[in-house]
């Protein structure tokens, strides 16, 4: 069996399912349906097992933690995220987070399939404090993107709010305060895990003869960096009340999108020792 198909395969189901609910999200919002509602959670709940068939697959397979290259990275987060977001809407009732994070699932899920970055990092490179650095990397970017989501509902319906112009999501939306402090506490969950991951990178990079001196030089790292950085500040503000909101808001959706970026796009940059 060509296990590189089936990898693809379930891959594209799950966009398409991703896609799909995004049409029948649409749809939903226009008619108010129930049939609507009930394809679009049948078409969410698609997409997200076949994104984690797609891990399973991989990691059998391979006897290995799934998490070594772009498309099984970008499948971890995006099934993370995804499962976050619809735990927040059953038991918070944050209604249209789920919404918000299935088109991202499926952008995320596309680029990676468009990048390519299928083949997995070298066996003699893998190992207990590799899996546990890109893990942490990971669980970080899935942390990000849903203060992403808080960050950019906040900013939208405090237009609204401010325009006194209000869309037709307006009221499926979390309320104001409870989407800043979804932002804020995601950032503050996300924050640590980067701060180790990157540490964790570092150190390993420098126990490596080969990758000690090309750590400096490697976009993805330097990136990661700035990143960081942004993230700090966003912290920073959020400790002065004075500056919290919209300027944290902003600099939160600036920082996913440097992320993103640094995931999907680093490699574009120049070489590094970064695979994906």
């Amino acid at each position: 069996m060509n296990y590189e198909i089936l990898d693809w395969v379930l891959v594209l189901a799950s966009v398409a399912a991703y896609l799909g609910a995004c049409g029948a999200a649409v749809r939903r919002a226009l008619s108010r349906q129930d049939a609507e509602s009930r394809a679009w959670k049948v078409l969410v709940a698609v997409g997200w097992i076949a994104c984690a068939a797609f891990l399973m697959s991989a990691g059998v397979r391979r006897h290995a933690c799934p998490l070594v290259n772009r498309m099984e990275a970008m499948a971890f987060v995006t099934t993370l995220l995804v499962l976050v977001c619809a735990l927040l809407d059953f038991s918070f009732r944050m209604t249209g987070l789920t919404a918000v994070a299935v088109p991202i699932a499926a952008a995320l899920l596309a680029g990676s399939l468009s990048l390519g970055g299928t083949d997995p990092v070298g066996r003699a490179e893998h190992g207990h404090w590799l899996y546990l650095h890109i893990a942490l990397m990971l669980a970080s970017y899935a942390a990000f993107a849903v203060a992403f989501l808080g960050g950019a509902l906040f900013l939208y319906q405090e237009r609204q709010l401010r325009t006194k112009r209000f869309g037709l999501l307006f009221h499926r939306l979390p309320a104001l305060d409870a989407a800043d402090r979804l932002t804020a506490r995601s950032v503050l969950f996300g924050f640590p895990l980067l701060t180790l991951g990157i540490l964790i990178g570092g150190v390993r990079a420098h126990t490596q003869g080969n990758l000690s001196t090309a750590w400096f030089a490697d976009p993805k790292a330097i990136l990661s960096v700035f990143t960081w950085v942004l993230f700090l500040v966003v912290l920073a503000l959020r400790l002065n009340m004075r500056y919290g909101g919209r300027r944290s808001a902003y600099l939160t959706v600036l920082g996913f999108g440097v992320l993103a970026f640094t995931v999907l796009g680093a490699s574009l940059i120049g070489p590094g020792y970064h695979r994906w």
